[in-house]
């Protein structure tokens, strides 16, 4: 038993049904005291001193190590290019990282470090792709130190913003060691690791392209029943697993459980009754990625007989 699941267990006798209800709004009040008491406060996701400051040195971007004319070709100049892709990077860096600090809580930082997938930039010209990597600096032991990545990830645990990393393109397994190394050179406590990401990660800068209209995505082909949301609480159907209750959810910009502008929903926690193991390691709930809600755009919509 988890230490998350045994205060639970401590404190069930004090709601009405036995167990916090989060659609109640008296049993979320009395779950958020009963937390305080404890040093954990769900009104916020808490910003580290240590995140301000990577945020601010790894948001500053210094260069772009492999744009080049081989890429670019006589069309474009260089260093103006350079300096105007930066500043796109920059300002959706910024967002996200905006929109990842007014989260009120991700709870399943509470029993596992969260690696958060942020951004990461690839440039698209005459059809081909190209991954930006991206030179900072940060500070260490009273000097700098450059760092060269592609990928910007946060560290959330105890809901906590922890740092800020700048990495090269990894596996979602090669960042969870990495992430485990991190704490380890920091001489922080390891949890285990989740890795979550926002689903429109990948983000596309392109260079004298329209960008090409989106093919609409058969409903009937998707794994799960579409919902216009998917709140904490809220029935979540799949096909291969059943129907369960939602734990968590988040998507950029708006509040847990509702979907972005493009009618997505980055990622849904769910509890469908089934413990599991995965990776050696037992698991209660499962995590759904890049979910679509019945009002997305790029959901295709039935047409009448």
């Amino acid at each position: 038993m988890d230490i998350l699941e045994n205060f639970l267990n401590n404190i069930a006798y004090k709601f009405p049904k036995g167990y916090p209800d989060l659609n109640d709004h008296n049993d979320t009040e009395l779950l958020k005291e009963e937390l305080k008491k404890v040093g954990i406060d769900l009104n916020e996701l808490i910003n580290t001193d240590h995140y301000d400051e990577r945020k601010k040195e790894r948001g500053n971007i210094l260069d772009i190590v492999n744009l080049n004319k081989q890429i670019l070709g006589d069309e474009y100049n260089i260093e103006d290019t350079k300096s105007e892709i930066i500043n796109n990077i920059e300002a959706e860096l910024n967002k996200r990282l905006s929109y990842l600090e007014d989260l009120n809580a991700i709870p399943i930082s509470f029993s596992k470090t969260v690696a958060y997938k942020v951004l990461k930039p690839i440039l698209k010209i005459n059809n081909n792709k190209y991954e930006l990597l991206l030179k900072t600096e940060y500070s260490s032991k009273g000097g700098s130190k450059s760092n060269i990545g592609t990928s910007y990830v946060a560290i959330v645990s105890t809901n906590k913003l922890i740092t800020l990393l700048l990495i090269e393109s990894k596996s979602d397994a090669d960042l969870e060691d990495q992430v485990i190394s991190h704490a380890k050179r920091e001489d922080k406590d390891i949890q285990s690791v989740t890795v979550l990401s926002l689903s429109n990660f990948e983000y596309i800068i392109p260079l004298g392209e329209s960008t090409p209209q989106k093919e609409l995505i058969n409903p009937n082909t998707l794994p799960y029943k579409l919902k216009a949301s998917y709140r904490v609480g809220s029935d979540f159907t799949h096909d291969d697993y059943g129907t369960g209750k939602v734990v968590s959810a988040a998507s950029s910009g708006t509040r847990s459980g509702e979907p972005d502008t493009r009618g997505i929903v980055d990622w849904v926690e769910i509890d469908f009754g089934r413990p599991y193991v995965s990776g050696g390691e037992f698991k209660k709930t499962r995590i759904i990625k890049n979910v679509y809600t019945s009002i997305s755009p790029l959901i295709a919509k039935e047409t009448p007989a």
